[in-house]
């Protein structure tokens, strides 16, 4: 390989780390937000039984 084949390759391998680590966050996000609306529900639901 030469200094261009090996800078192509470097490249593609930086992005694709780059896209799973985002995807990473994206899930861990929707799975903080899921956490969150659970417990928004719950402590809505406990609110309306406290009336």
């Amino acid at each position: 390989m030469d200094a261009i084949e090996k800078w192509n390759e470097a490249m593609v391998r930086a992005n694709a780390n780059h896209e799973a680590r985002v995807k990473d966050a994206q899930r861990l996000l929707a799975e903080a937000k899921e956490i969150y609306d659970n417990d928004l529900r719950h402590i809505q639901e406990d609110w309306n039984k406290s009336k």
